[in-house]
């Protein structure tokens, strides 16, 4: 196991945490997404992979959070901020901790923070699919 793989793996419980902490401060802007939501952090992953640079997806998440239609569901508010600044934060968090982690290794430094990444948004997606059973606990009606 690689490095990279190692330091992201140690993330895990961390990012996932995150996922749901914005999820949970959503309330009833969680129902209101609908499949904008689960069409857009799919593209987010899709972007995160293939560009492979935090400043390329941060240019893109800006420009989806400025466009009228995506960005009804990244410029939302979540608690005390916007939705695309809690990715934005989690980017800087992935990758302060990468950094620490790996401090001469700038290519491993790019996989890593892009595995985290990809991590991160596929646990958002999947906190927000879930969002009934995080925050109600309940079942689906």
């Amino acid at each position: 196991m690689s490095l990279a793989t190692r330091v992201v793996d140690a993330l895990n419980e961390e990012l996932v945490a995150r996922a749901e902490e914005i999820v949970k401060a959503m309330r009833g802007h969680a129902e209101q997404a609908g499949e904008l939501s689960k069409a857009q952090l799919a593209r987010a992953i899709d972007v995160a992979r293939e560009a492979r640079s935090s400043r390329v997806f941060s240019n893109w998440l800006a420009y989806q959070a400025g466009r009228k239609e995506s960005g009804e569901f990244w410029s939302q508010r979540v608690g005390d901020r916007e939705l695309v600044n809690w990715v934005r934060e989690t980017l800087a968090f992935i990758e302060r901790r990468v950094g620490e982690e790996m401090p001469s290794d700038a290519e491993g430094r790019r996989e890593a923070v892009t595995e985290a990444l990809v991590r991160f948004l596929g646990f958002l997606r999947r906190a927000l699919v879930g969002r009934r059973y995080l925050t109600e606990g309940g079942s689906r009606p």
